[in-house]
């Protein structure tokens, strides 16, 4: 028996057992992953001052990435927190810092076809209200 929908196609063979095999076929064109972590109540000093923010980050793999080029997110993690230990310019804006970041992982993993990542700042002593930034790369 032959079962076709749009998306897969589902081969049903009986054997003289009486059990069933399935085996599946996959007619997609193209499969999109992605995948997503947050880093919450960052602490970090920039512009005079420690400042808490939530870091969200975003990325797509290529197109048949091999089962051994997914990277460890806690790998992507360490790099982002050693990027802001290490930051040296203080004085540039938060838009800046997150470029510079997002550029620097997106050269470091080619396994990726898209990255976002949004800086999410907390009200602090100078500025009053949340603000944010998101920068995004793609290939």
């Amino acid at each position: 028996m032959l079962i076709a929908s749009r998306n897969i196609t589902k081969i049903y063979l009986n054997s003289s057992i009486s059990k069933q095999k399935i085996i599946a076929f996959s007619n997609f064109n193209q499969i999109i992953e992605e995948f997503e972590f947050y880093l919450e109540n960052y602490k970090i000093f920039h512009h005079e001052f420690i400042h808490k923010i939530n870091i969200d980050v975003r990325y797509r793999y290529i197109n048949r990435i091999d089962d051994s080029q997914y990277p460890d997110f806690l790998k992507l993690e360490q790099d982002i927190k050693q990027f802001l230990n290490n930051y040296h310019n203080d004085t540039d804006y938060w838009e800046i810092v997150n470029k510079k970041l997002a550029k620097l992982l997106f050269d470091k993993y080619q396994q990726f076809s898209f990255l976002a990542i949004k800086i999410y700042v907390f009200p602090d002593k100078k500025v009053k209200r949340s603000r944010s930034s998101i920068v995004t790369l793609s290939r």
